[in-house]
């Protein structure tokens, strides 16, 4: 499968295409893995894939569109709607972190052997397995980037008085 980064594509399955990810990482220290990778497209496809598992404000802008991104009812820090054919830059940064962690290590969003559950108890054994991924999950610096946009972290727009 080829990487496609066409907004509310059909196919789109990325959210920043190798150009762009290399026009980010020009400016960022540490990011051999990501220069020395014959692998930046399954990377960035498989960062897209995991940064869709989390509930961001808004709507899909187009209902068929097989990304969680662009968003319509998604306003900016001064309040202003983003167009509807926007990826905002956080996410797209996300993206570019969450491949280089893959080049860098692995799977790093492998869940831990504990992360799994949403509860455990000891004795008598009680364990309750966890059905959804959690904001928790991602890497600290993905979580930092993202954290605006996710539905869970505080209120999207501008509050009016009147």
């Amino acid at each position: 499968m080829s990487l496609d980064a066409t907004p509310s594509g059909s196919d789109a399955n990325s959210y920043v295409t190798v150009a762009q990810a290399d026009a980010y990482f020009d400016t960022r220290l540490n990011a051999s893995a990501w220069t020395d990778s014959s692998e930046q497209e399954a990377a960035l496809i498989q960062a897209t894939r995991w940064l869709d598992h989390f509930d961001y404000r808004g709507e899909r802008a187009v209902p068929q569109q097989p990304l969680r991104w662009p968003r319509e009812f998604v306003y900016d820090e001064d309040g202003y709607e983003l167009a509807t054919a926007t990826i905002p830059r956080e996410v797209r940064d996300a993206t570019c972190e969450a491949a280089l962690a893959l080049l860098s290590s692995g799977d790093v969003f492998a869940r831990s052997e504990l992360g799994q559950f949403s509860r455990a108890k000891v004795g008598p054994l009680e364990v309750e397995v966890r059905q959804t991924y959690m904001q928790s999950d991602l890497p600290d610096v993905v979580q930092n980037i993202l954290g605006r946009w996710l539905l869970s972290s505080g209120i999207s727009g501008r509050l009016w008085r009147s």
